[in-house]
């Protein structure tokens, strides 16, 4: 997808609920951290944090904040909890280097799919057999999401002043909710997936390759007709490794708009 109004569909919904689903419990793993907090509250405040800090700082600190922006992502400045309930701004660098005591870093993605085709007959397999824990496995982990997805992610993924714990609590928050409606959806609707593709055209941060947004398209028994549901918020490859960065929140397939809509990807074969 080129730059323009069609990147607004890859942007992630940010309105995450604070009630944590029981389906995909790792989002638990930093509860403690975040408890109490309202997502969309500290969200709209992150911009006046890392503004208000360039402004106390001298003229060669603003800079080198500029520069870092549209330069490494690392170098990006955040907002991010510490201590508890204090918030601090610091580098994606840093932050990342003290999320790493809590969750460790890895090197590769694990579990997942082969490819793109592989990994929509194991979700398939999944909705039909109604198989949480085999949803599970197809997307990332608070490790793989915090240490291979949110160093190089790059504002068109998520808003850069977002640090690891709180991107990672709101990601796994739509994403519950995301793969509760598949789920539920395919048992109540006596779903067959038909076929499935992602819009738009793919694109690189860092080792990623990422392709957004990604729809399913099902044949619906209870209705008796077929329809393309949203099923992923992005796809990541890795290493030969395909996943899902986030279930889709909602079913409505995003409108990319006619020039993006034009230059698709084609099905993604089962």
């Amino acid at each position: 997808m080129g730059a323009g109004g069609g990147d607004a569909a890859n942007v992630l919904c940010w309105r995450g609920s604070t009630r944590w689903s029981k389906v995909v419990g790792r989002v638990d793993e930093l509860g403690p951290e975040l408890s109490g907090t309202r997502p969309w509250r500290r969200l709209l405040v992150v911009a006046l944090h890392a503004a208000c800090l360039a402004a106390c700082r001298g003229e060669s600190d603003r800079t080198a904040a500029v520069s870092a922006v549209a330069g490494d992502p690392l170098d990006s400045l955040v907002v991010e909890r510490t201590e508890g309930t204090v918030d601090s701004a610091m580098t994606r660098r840093e932050a990342l280097r003290r999320i790493a005591q809590k969750v460790p870093a890895t090197a590769s993605l694990a579990g997942g799919a082969a490819d793109r085709s592989s990994l929509v007959r194991q979700l398939a397999a999944a909705l039909a057999a109604q198989d949480t824990a085999a949803l599970v496995r197809l997307s990332l982990t608070p490790a793989e999401w915090m240490h291979l997805y949110y160093p190089t992610a790059s504002a068109r993924s998520l808003p850069r002043t977002v640090g690891p714990r709180m991107g990672w609590y709101m990601v796994a928050t739509n994403s519950s909710r995301g793969l509760q409606r598949l789920l539920e959806s395919a048992r109540l609707e006596r779903w067959t997936v038909l076929s499935a593709r992602c819009l738009g055209d793919d694109w690189s941060e860092g080792q990623n390759a990422l392709s957004a947004p990604c729809v399913l398209n099902v044949a619906r028994d209870a209705t008796r007709d077929t329809v393309d549901v949203a099923y992923a918020y992005q796809l990541i490859t890795r290493g030969g490794v395909t996943k899902i960065v986030a279930y889709a929140r909602d079913a409505a397939v995003p409108s990319l708009g006619r020039s993006s809509a034009s230059s698709s990807a084609g099905s993604d074969d089962k």
